[in-house]
């Protein structure tokens, strides 16, 4: 839904209007840095609040789910890749993910 109270800052021919990620109850805030925070926040919110969350990901999705889990109580354990950097590694834990290094691909 359109939040028509808060305007872009980018404009072009006429007007274009913004729904903000950010600052309303209910929604993750921005550390998640994608829309990607929402659906595994949904996600979640299905799951009992003891189930542990499980997914493979380099980056965004395991971001998520992992600031989900924590904002939740719920343990995250996510797989990533073995090339993934080390900072993209570093912000998952921060988020209090457990880690598991798989194949090059995540599988």
């Amino acid at each position: 839904m359109i939040d028509r109270g808060t305007r872009c800052p980018v404009q072009r021919e006429g007007e274009l209007w913004a729904h903000p990620e950010g600052g309303k109850p209910g929604r993750l805030p921005p550390p998640v840095r994608s829309l990607k925070g929402r659906g595994a926040d949904l996600m979640l919110s299905t799951l009992a609040p003891s189930t542990a969350a499980v997914c493979a990901s380099s980056g965004n999705v395991g971001h998520a789910v992992a600031y989900a889990g924590r904002a939740r109580g719920m343990p995250v354990h996510v797989f990533v890749p073995k090339p993934v950097d080390s900072a993209r590694r570093a912000r998952m834990k921060a988020f209090g993910a457990g880690m598991v290094t798989a194949g090059p691909d995540g599988a």
